[in-house]
């Protein structure tokens, strides 16, 4: 199942991505925080005069770190992770 969502995934939107998820049956653990990332970080951050100190950078790394923690959980949870292992 994810390897046919990453294969069906033409659009390159994180917007696009929390749509999939949620459609297969992600937690919402994994779609809530994909969603704050793009509502409270990614998006503001494509503006030009929109700049991260340190502190902000790091945070932001580590939230992104958690995110996709929580979707690999996800993915062991339901039993997916075999589709991945050689």
């Amino acid at each position: 199942m994810w390897s046919q969502l990453l294969v069906q995934c033409p659009q390159r939107e994180i917007g696009h991505y929390h749509d999939l998820l949620k459609q297969h049956g992600a937690s919402d653990e994994v779609t809530s925080i994909v969603d704050n990332m793009r509502r409270d970080d990614r998006n503001p951050l494509m503006h030009p005069e929109k700049f991260l100190n340190m502190d902000e950078a790091v945070g932001l790394f580590y939230l992104s770190q958690t995110a996709l923690d929580r979707l690999i959980s996800d993915i062991e949870k339901r039993g997916f992770a075999k589709e991945f292992i050689p």
